[in-house]
């Protein structure tokens, strides 16, 4: 067999867990069949070199979920049910069809090189698929490996339908809880400037959103390019709403006065509720100043982890920009002269900071002192081999190749401080509240 063609290093897993497939087919009344389908976990993995991000979608879990209905699901609760049957209004005219999706609440991560990866791989999907034809053709082969399988003697179909699109009589989606993370990494200026304002989205990063979608029932899709265009044309009203608002909510500053804002409030209700129910009034005061003093904890280190984290990638860029040549760059990582992110706490990225959150306090401590260390180490690498370099390939005058690494030799224990400071503080948060590391392994990639 050939090899195959397809670059593996960059790619989309799709993992569907304990999948169930019900087919029925019926004979000589209104319904043609009917396909019921449902999966306990359906899971999209990011597995492109460029992104950080681990899984792209996946189920709200409950420890991610807030109250009402953004909550999340019961574990024994499938992640969708779709149902489609097939009807004739009469023996001889065309099939119609109806589609019913259950969706729970979802989890959304995605950075922008996935996006796009997504939306390049579906858009040349459909420029070459042929138009659909009759769906049991397609799903011959999978009636031998359903749960349910009820075979009869089949007619053919008919043939006098005017063309092969897929007429849909009705297509009701439930309502759509979501919670989104999205990285941003370019704005195109020239798809803004012709009006593409999706491209506002990439202006900042979306951290926690919530996004409610209500239930939609479209009647009358003739194929399906006509069915997606209707279900964002029906979604769009929702999303335009509340896309100023999920920047706004998405920019940590502002979701940081959002968050301590409700815990004020909370000051007051969770008292009174306490009070309405068991008459124990102080049960529901303590309750409240416990909220609202770990919600004050959390959001000040969150800013104080995320304003080191981008002082650390502006030294960072200082640093390559005015360091040493790439023949004599000393302190930088290896992996970084090849155009990969470095790994090693010396020459980590602060984008890749998240990807080894330490568990406890302690822990960021520990590495807060590696990275300190390793910072200091790096200076002085930069400062001692250097100019012995330079003399040993003849590169010109010492005392200029040490000015020229000068900067470099600066930048470096000023970026492990940083660092240091990033881990210290993200050791904290998720010391005080342990779901936070859980959810921070299911956004980013390990090391």
């Amino acid at each position: 067999p050939h090899p195959s063609q397809r670059d593996m290093r960059n790619l989309v897993k799709i993992f569907i867990d304990d999948l169930f497939v019900q087919v029925d087919l019926f004979e000589n009344c209104d319904k043609d069949f009917r396909i019921k389908a449902a999966a306990r976990q359906v899971k999209l993995v990011d597995r492109l070199v460029s992104s950080k991000r681990h899984y792209m979608v996946t189920h709200l879990s409950d420890v991610e979920g807030t109250e009402g209905p953004q909550a999340g699901r019961d574990s024994r609760t499938p992640m969708f049910v779709l149902v489609w049957e097939a009807i004739k209004p009469t023996l001889t005219a065309a099939t119609e069809h109806r589609l019913n999706l259950d969706l729970v609440p979802l989890r959304i991560n995605i950075d922008q090189d996935a996006a796009e990866f997504m939306a390049d791989f579906f858009g040349a999907t459909s420029a070459n698929t042929p138009a659909a034809t009759n769906p049991m053709s397609t799903t011959s082969t999978t009636t031998s490996t359903t749960t349910t399988v009820r075979p009869r003697q089949r007619s053919s179909a008919p043939t006098n339908a005017p063309d092969n699109d897929l007429y849909f009589q009705s297509v009701t989606i439930s309502q759509i809880n979501l919670k989104i993370d999205y990285k941003p990494k370019h704005v195109d200026y020239k798809g803004l400037s012709r009006g593409e304002y999706v491209q506002l989205v990439n202006f900042c990063t979306l951290e926690a959103v919530q996004l409610k979608l209500p239930s939609v029932t479209l009647n009358g899709c003739k194929g399906l390019e006509q069915l997606g265009g209707k279900v964002v044309e029906a979604y769009m009203p929702y999303v335009s709403s509340s896309e100023i608002l999920m920047l706004l909510v998405g920019f940590q500053p502002l979701r940081a006065v959002k968050n301590i804002t409700s815990s004020t409030v909370n000051l007051v209700v969770l008292p009174v509720q306490s009070y309405q129910k068991d008459k124990a009034l102080f049960i529901g005061i303590k309750k409240g100043i416990t909220e609202f003093a770990k919600t004050v904890a959390v959001e000040m280190v969150d800013l104080t982890a995320t304003a080191s984290s981008g002082v650390q990638t502006v030294c960072e860029t200082l640093r390559e920009k005015t360091g040493p040549s790439a023949p004599v760059t000393v302190g930088i990582h290896p992996q970084q002269k090849m155009g990969k992110a470095p790994t090693g706490p010396a020459g980590n990225s602060a984008a890749s900071s998240s990807t080894r959150q330490p568990a406890t306090a302690l822990e960021g401590l520990s590495q807060a002192y590696t990275s300190l260390s390793k910072g200091l180490r790096s200076s002085m690498n930069i400062l001692v081999r250097i100019p012995t370099e330079a003399e040993e390939t003849g590169e010109g005058i010492v005392r200029h190749t040490v000015l020229r690494a000068l900067p470099a030799a600066a930048l470096s224990p000023v970026i492990g401080a940083l660092e240091a400071m990033t881990t210290t503080m993200q050791g904290i948060h998720n010391h005080i509240d342990p779901i936070h590391k859980n959810e921070m392994d299911h956004i980013y990639k390990s090391n």
